[in-house]
C-alpha cells in the first residue's frame, strides 16, 4: 500500500478488536487502514482480519497479512483519466501478504490469493495470484 519512492510511511488502522502479543498485532471485524493523510487518493485496504508481525525494534512493521474479503483501493472513486495518482484502482481477494525490508522499511513483495480482480479505469484483470516484487516493480496475475 505504500506510495513509490516513499519510506516511513504512517498508516491508520481502525477495527472492532484489537489485541498484541509479542510481536503480532491482530486487527479483526471491519478492519480499515489507510496510509496518512488522508486525502482520498491515498492507499487504502479493507478486510475481515489483518495480522501485523512487528519488527524486533517493534518500530515499524515487518510483514502483514490480510484475510477475508480483501480490498485494496487507491485514488479517488470514479476517476478514469487524469493523473496517476488519482486514478481509481481496486484489487479484490481473499488473501494479501506483504513484507517488508528491515533495513530500508520498505515494501519488499506482495502476494494476493484467492479470486484476484484488479480493476483500473476500464480495464479489469482476474486471476488466482497476483504478485508484486519490488526488484522488478510489476504486478504479475
Amino acid at each position: 500500500m505504500a506510495r513509490s519512492g516513499s519510506t516511513n510511511q504512517t498508516v491508520q488502522i481502525t477495527a472492532q478488536t484489537f489485541s498484541l502479543q509479542d510481536r503480532v498485532a491482530l486487527f479483526t471485524g471491519n478492519v480499515e487502514a489507510h496510509q496518512l493523510p488522508r486525502d482520498s487518493t491515498e492507499p487504502r485496504m479493507r478486510c475481515a482480519e489483518l495480522e501485523v508481525r512487528l519488527a524486533a525494534n517493534k518500530r515499524h512493521a515487518e510483514s502483514l497479512q490480510a484475510r477475508q474479503q480483501v480490498i485494496c483501493e487507491r485514488g479517488l472513486v470514479g476517476v478514469t483519466n487524469g493523473p496517476a495518482d488519482t486514478l481509481y484502482t481496486r484489487m479484490d481477494s481473499e488473501t494479501l501478504t506483504a513484507h517488508i525490508d528491515p533495513a530500508t522499511e520498505e515494501l519488499v513483495d506482495l502476494t494476493a490469493g484467492g479470486g484476484v480482480r484488479l480493476k483500473r479505469s476500464e480495464l479489469t484483470a482476474q486471476g488466482d495470484k497476483a504478485v508484486y516484487t519490488r526488484a522488478d516493480q510489476l504486478l504479475k496475475l
